[in-house]
């Protein structure tokens, strides 16, 4: 099959990313159009079996994006909360944004976002290493709507 793909098979990798791009913008009416004319492009072109694979690509792509996101669930709820966790990771320092990777008691992962407030706060941060444990006060965001 790769045969006749040769030298091809980024009209895959463009339909992969068309599709993800419908995903991650919600069905936007241009993430659709860009699709549907990169698809008319190939049945201009009397690339039938091209075409096929493409197709088959962008709804592979939205069935597992969707998937996925059906999976992904979380025991928090939107709004404030308070807890312990435990960094995962060193966390980034640019400027007066920290930003990292942490784990709840719960084992929930989560990606923090912390404005700086002073130098003198930023020195103490930059000693954080991973497995060091830390009370917080947060506000998850609420999520992108639902598509399903």
């Amino acid at each position: 099959m790769f045969i006749f793909l040769k030298g091809r098979l980024y009209y895959l990798a463009v339909s992969a990313s068309l599709s993800l791009m419908i995903c991650r913008f919600q069905f936007h009416p241009a993430a659709i159009a860009a699709t549907i004319l990169f698809l008319f492009f190939l049945y201009y072109r009397r690339q039938h079996f091209l075409l096929f694979l493409s197709f088959l690509t962008v709804i592979f792509f939205i069935f597992v994006f969707f998937f996925t996101e059906n999976q992904n669930k979380t025991g928090l709820s939107e709004g404030p909360f308070s807890g312990k966790g435990i960094f995962s990771s060193i966390p980034y320092s640019d400027g007066n944004q920290l930003r990292g990777y942490s784990e709840t008691s719960h084992g929930e992962k989560l990606v923090f976002t912390y404005t700086i407030k002073s130098l003198k706060e930023k020195q103490a941060l930059n000693r954080i290493n991973p497995g060091m444990v830390c009370s917080f006060t947060a506000a998850l965001p609420a999520s992108y709507p639902s598509l399903l």
